[in-house]
């Protein structure tokens, strides 16, 4: 347990600070995320703070991002640091290390003092946290309401995308349109600070929010290598982070992985044509809200690096979406399931 030194703002102005956000708009965006795709989870990048604030970003955190001190938490240098503190009702992560983190921090049973949750898994309200920090920083995140909060997290050195990467261009949008849904809103993009701004594999990924079943749709030709569909539950927990249906395509550009699906329609080793459905849409996964998660990857490792991905928009050369923009669906196949396996 650690005594945090620096003033904490009071919990009406927090709560008020909460609201301010939300008024800012439904599709508001800051941190490279719609701020409405985000139930249950609040946003920061301490690296990015003062650019978001000078667009009206107010922090809802109960203390600032300051230097980190040892001295502040009784530690003296060269004491282990934990990555979490809870001390005195107050939740506050620690950056202690010569790099940039990431952290994803998830608190159960609605403890988070003024703040909404979102139900997870089994029932249960949870709110989570994607903070980024910059090294030797730290920051109280809020008020816990109990002695024994019900705390999961999952903590990384962020890893730097590919610089100056080029865009591969896709002529085929992931969405089918339909009377109920002629265009879709891209909710997170590049650096996106809910969960695309950790790993190099997922910098450049766009989410587009979309009901479950929605068609999904070929972006290109290509050979299915890799299906996933045994994740059932929708969640905002951590833990959530590492179950997902995804299905992944081996396109000309590299292989193109869709993420959060309810059911796919093809199969391994399926060769598939541009513009086919070979999946429903769901949100399997981390999802505080349905959506189709889209990546391209240079290569299948686990750790290969994200491709930005700029697709067409009408008569317009293709461009890489923007968080908050909104995309024009794509004409559907008429026979989903019609894939020849290899």
């Amino acid at each position: 347990s650690f005594r945090p030194s620096f003033p904490r703002t009071s919990l009406s102005s927090f709560t008020n600070t909460h609201q301010l956000i939300k008024s800012a708009g439904e599709n508001a965006v800051f941190f490279g995320v719609v701020w409405s795709a985000c139930a249950g989870c609040y946003v920061l990048d301490g690296r990015r703070l003062e650019e978001e604030m000078g667009r009206g970003f107010e922090p809802w955190t109960v203390g600032p991002v300051e230097d980190f001190d040892p001295s502040d938490y009784g530690l003296a240098r060269g004491d282990a640091v934990p990555d979490l503190s809870f001390h005195e009702g107050v939740l506050t992560v620690l950056n202690a290390s010569a790099a940039a983190r990431a952290f994803h921090v998830s608190v159960r049973n609605g403890q988070c003092v003024g703040l909404a949750s979102s139900l997870d898994g089994k029932g249960r309200a949870t709110t989570t946290f994607a903070i980024a920090l910059a090294p030797r920083t730290c920051v109280d995140l809020c008020e816990l309401d109990g002695q024994d909060p019900d705390i999961a997290s999952d903590v990384m050195d962020i890893v730097p995308p590919v610089k100056e990467a080029e865009a591969c261009h896709f002529q085929c949008f992931p969405l089918a349109a339909t009377d109920a849904s002629p265009a879709y809103l891209c909710t997170q993009a590049a650096n996106g600070g809910l969960s695309h701004f950790a790993h190099a594999g997922t910098y450049y990924a766009v989410d587009f929010r979309c009901s479950p079943g929605t068609a999904v749709l070929a972006m290109d030709d290509g050979v299915v290598t890799d299906v996933h569909d045994d994740s059932r539950g929708a969640s905002v927990h951590v833990e959530s982070l590492f179950h997902w249906n995804s299905l992944t395509l081996h396109v000309r550009a590299g292989f193109l992985e869709y993420v959060h699906l309810a059911r796919s329609l093809v199969r391994k080793g399926d060769h598939v044509r541009r513009g086919q459905t070979i999946a429903l849409s769901g949100s399997a996964g981390f999802c505080p809200e349905p959506h189709l998660h889209l990546q391209l990857n240079r290569s299948p490792d686990p750790d290969a690096p994200s491709l930005p991905i700029a697709l067409f928009s009408g008569d317009g050369p293709p461009r890489v979406p923007v968080a908050g923009e909104w995309w024009p669906g794509a004409p559907s196949d008429d026979e989903p399931s019609s894939s020849s396996s290899s």
